[in-house]
């Protein structure tokens, strides 16, 4: 029966039951760190009250014994984006545009030069060519760099998972 509808607490409480299942099967540190988890990631939770009173009637020296945590597999955690996340949808966005703009503009200026509309002289494509280039070029920097980011963000969140461990 979940405590909250929330996610924050749905994941809270999974990790309550996780937890609650170690204790059950006679693996009191692992069930120790995972309640330790709870109140590390979700303290102001109903679930972290639980988990709090759990750990004081197992009365283990140590709540999170690395090992046990290493054997805890992959934990759920906060799903919350971090400012990387939104720094690369944000250019991801701006690369998008980019595309759309620069193409737009490139083919006008190209279609400008076809008709002789613009100057005269055997440079006439160049604005073009070199906006047409633009629009390649400059949408996929801004996407490499997105993706740097987000390789960055997810480098951040392993490194946060190791350390709970």
């Amino acid at each position: 029966m979940p405590l909250q509808t929330d996610p924050a607490s749905a994941a809270a409480e999974e990790l309550l039951q996780q937890a609650e299942a170690s204790r059950r099967a006679g693996d009191p540190a692992l069930a120790a760190a995972l309640y330790q988890r709870v109140l590390n990631l979700w303290p102001e939770s109903p679930a972290a009250r639980i988990a709090a009173g759990r750990l004081d009637t197992l009365g283990l020296p140590d709540p999170a014994p690395a090992e046990a945590l290493a054997s805890a597999g992959d934990l759920p955690g906060d799903d919350s984006y971090l400012p990387g996340e939104l720094a690369a949808a944000c250019l991801r966005a701006a690369a998008l545009v980019c595309l759309v703009v620069l193409s737009l503009m490139a083919g006008w200026l190209l279609v400008d030069a076809a008709v002789g509309h613009g100057p005269s002289d055997s440079r006439a494509w160049l604005p073009g060519v070199l906006v047409l280039l633009a629009a390649i070029v400059l949408p996929a920097l801004l996407a490499t760099i997105a993706g740097i980011g987000l390789n960055l963000v997810a480098l951040r969140r392993r490194q946060e998972t190791l350390r709970l461990r």
